[in-house]
């Protein structure tokens, strides 16, 4: 749930394509447990 928020911050904050997928990837890397739930979130 921490992980989403952080996402969506980071989102509305960057609204880069790039950021986006920096983060995007650092939390396929740091939480692999959560990837699938990123996955049925965006």
């Amino acid at each position: 749930m921490l992980i989403k928020i952080l996402l969506t911050y980071i989102y509305k904050k960057s609204k880069t394509i790039f950021a986006f997928f920096v983060n995007y990837v650092s939390v396929f890397i740091f939480y692999p447990d959560n990837f699938s739930q990123m996955i049925l979130i965006n």
